[in-house]
């Protein structure tokens, strides 16, 4: 799905790119001696809310699912950011130009004359663009690949500090350490691999992304297991001096110890079996046990969830 989005969708969004990508909130941003959360400021863009959609949708979370995650989990950088060697290609042709040559296109010659002379927005961004990815390799007008190391460097140190600075990605952290695609993501099973994107994101039902939200919201109470205690009991006990943390319906819970899925778990492989004890989470989502995980953690799903059948 990946490939197809890239094949299809992308190319018709970012037509004539070189022309008007300068003026998109990411490049303003990206510009800046000191860029601030990119992640954020790329989404801004109506292209790249195309681009997040697509992923949200291949991965199977909400719309509300964190984009560091989407970017992380596919291995997938801004179009934007995608697109800049194209750009500084497309720049350096038109820079080097000589007026006059049969080859060169006079009015586009002129056109950027004009853009320099005046310092216009078009020919100050790719300017500061080119002279950033100096910094990683000088360019000249015969460079083919390499053109936007700088920026996709960048980019995936903003990732690495949002990881690690978001709360909703505290289960992330544990199984996500270096930015590219999952192994996950070519199971066939649709529905097994949008569990694990959601667990993964806590993007899920589990009442301790649920429990954030409501009237309750500020009561642990509104995240306990919903199968390990009575909340109605749990809500007066938090009052009292002597109350203790309640069992929380965390991903770790349903994942290894919350009885209710006691009999899904003992369906299990040995070694998965193993490696969940251990909370080896990010090496079962990277070896061959990703797909019995993915079954497994659907079921876990469909027990929470019975489907109503009609009477």
């Amino acid at each position: 799905m990946l490939k197809l989005i890239d094949s299809l969708v992308k190319p018709v969004t970012m037509y004539a790119c070189p022309v008007w990508l300068h003026d998109s909130v990411l490049l303003k941003e990206l510009v800046k001696s000191e860029p601030d959360n990119i992640i954020k400021h790329a989404a801004r863009d109506g292209f790249e809310a195309v681009h997040l959609k697509l992923l949200k949708w291949t991965l199977g979370v909400h719309k509300k699912a964190s984009n560091t995650f989407c970017y992380g989990d596919t291995g997938r950088f801004p179009w934007a950011i995608t697109v800049i060697a194209q750009c500084i290609r497309y720049f350096t042709r038109v820079s080097q130009a000589t007026a006059g040559r049969a080859n060169v296109n006079s009015l586009i010659h002129h056109a950027y004359q004009e853009q320099k002379s005046l310092n216009l927005s078009w020919f100050r961004t790719w300017s500061e663009v080119v002279e950033n990815e100096n910094k990683v390799r000088p360019i000249s007008a015969s460079t083919s690949e390499h053109l936007d190391g700088y920026h996709k460097s960048l980019f995936i140190a903003h990732w690495n500090q949002n990881v690690q600075n978001q709360s909703k990605l505290r289960f992330y952290r544990n199984v996500k350490t270096d930015f590219g695609e999952e192994a996950y993501l070519s199971l066939q099973n649709r529905a097994h691999r949008s569990q694990i994107s959601k667990i993964r994101s806590s993007s899920h039902d589990l009442h301790i992304e649920r429990g954030r939200y409501g009237a309750k919201s500020q009561y642990i109470s509104n995240k306990a297991c919903r199968f390990c205690c009575i909340d109605d009991h749990i809500l007066h006990l938090e009052l009292l001096p002597f109350y203790d943390q309640v069992i929380i319906e965390s991903e770790d819970h349903v994942l290894t110890s919350c009885p209710t899925y006691n009999s899904i778990r003992s369906a299990l492989s040995d070694n998965l079996k193993s490696l969940l004890m251990l909370h080896e989470y990010k090496l079962i989502m990277s070896s061959s046990h990703v797909k019995e995980f993915g079954k497994y953690v659907h079921e876990c799903y469909e027990l929470r969830n019975p489907k109503m059948t009609p009477t």
